[in-house]
C-alpha cells in the first residue's frame, strides 16, 4: 500500500500534475503517508546496528542524487519538482535519516521531548499560506543584504527564532490539552 501510495504522489503530486491534493508533497496527505512510511520501518526493523549502517548509505546516495538531478535540472531548463516532498530522492533521503536516527539509542530527555511536543506547531505554521510570503520575504532580504557565512549565520538564527516562537505559541494549546485530559479521564 505504501508503495502505491508513494508512486501514486510520485506522478500526480508535482507542481505542473493534476494531483492538486498532494500539493508537491506539501500536504497533509504526503505527512501522513511520510509518518506511516516510518511507522511501518519502526514496527518491522529490529536491529539497529545493521539499519544505521543501510540508513547513512541511503542517505548519501539520495544527496548524490538530488545534487546530480539539480545539475542536470539546470542545464536542460527542467522543473526543479526533484527537491518537492513528494520527490522519490527527497522521501529516500528522509528514509535514510530515518533509518540513521533509529539506530541511534537516546536517553529520554526531559528538553527533547519538550520540543517534540510542539513540532506539529511549526508544521502548522508552516502549513498555513498566509504565512509563506512572511517567510519568503525575510529570507530573500537576508539573502540580499548579506552573503556567505553570514548569510547563512542570519538563516539560521532567522529559522531558531520562528521554531522557538512556535514552541511558545504552542504552550497555552498544551496547558489546555492537559487540563480537558484530566477533566475528561
Amino acid at each position: 500500500m505504501l508503495v502505491s501510495f508513494f508512486i501514486l504522489q510520485t506522478f500526480w503530486g508535482g507542481s505542473g500534475s493534476s494531483g492538486r491534493f498532494f500539493l508537491s508533497g506539501y500536504s497533509t496527505i504526503s505527512f501522513i503517508g511520510l509518518y506511516l512510511l516510518a511507522r511501518y520501518i519502526r514496527i518491522y526493523t529490529s536491529d539497529g546496528i545493521r539499519i544505521n549502517k543501510y540508513g547513512i548509505w541511503i542517505y548519501i546516495i539520495s544527496v548524490i542524487g538530488c545534487t546530480v538531478g539539480y545539475y542536470v535540472c539546470i542545464t536542460n531548463g527542467i522543473p526543479k519538482d526533484i527537491y518537492a516532498y513528494s520527490s522519490p530522492l527527497v522521501i529516500t533521503g528522509a528514509l535514510g535519516l530515518l533509518l540513521f536516527f533509529n539506530g541511534l539509542h537516546i536517553k529520554p530527555n526531559r528538553y527533547i521531548n519538550f520540543v517534540a511536543k510542539s513540532s506539529f506547531a511549526v508544521y502548522l505554521l508552516h502549513l498555513n499560506s498566509n504565512t509563506l510570503p512572511f517567510f519568503q520575504n525575510c529570507i530573500l532580504r537576508i539573502y540580499t543584504s548579506t552573503s556567505g557565512i553570514k548569510c547563512l549565520a542570519l538563516i539560521f538564527i532567522f529559522l531558531i527564532t520562528v521554531y522557538i516562537a512556535c514552541i511558545i505559541f504552542d504552550q497555552p494549546r498544551k496547558w489546555l490539552w492537559n487540563l480537558i485530559s484530566k477533566k475528561i479521564a
